[in-house]
């Protein structure tokens, strides 16, 4: 089975080639709409990826170095209201002005320490 192919099939998805993160969204029709194993980016079974545990990890390294060197903030005037099933998901989606941090804003690496 084809990850690539799997994903781009338009029985299980609507707009296939299209990027569109929010049809991951608890409560989006893309959501409701395809089976579990529609999904598959490290594919399933005994073929299963068995990097998976490492790419995970190394999205939560990338996330973290990326807070280190910017600031995410809600733009002026901005209301982040709950909406869905949870209440921890933005109702409108969340926009974030983005601004890389000043050079005494960031915590020193630990080989960058003097002393």
């Amino acid at each position: 089975m084809s990850p690539y192919v799997m994903q781009r099939l338009p029985r299980y998805w609507k707009r296939p080639e299209e990027f569109l993160p929010e049809r991951f969204e608890p409560g989006s029709p893309w959501h409701e709409e395809r089976p579990p194993s529609a999904f598959i980016p490290f594919g399933l079974g005994m073929r299963k990826c068995i990097g998976e545990r490492t790419a995970v990890l190394q999205m939560k390294l990338m996330l973290a170095a990326l807070v280190r060197e910017f600031r995410f903030e809600l733009p002026a005037g901005y209301e982040a209201g709950a909406g869905g099933r949870r209440a921890l998901v933005p109702r409108d989606g969340l926009p974030l002005v983005v601004e890389r941090r000043r050079r005494a804003d960031r915590r020193p690496r630990e080989h960058e320490l003097t002393g």
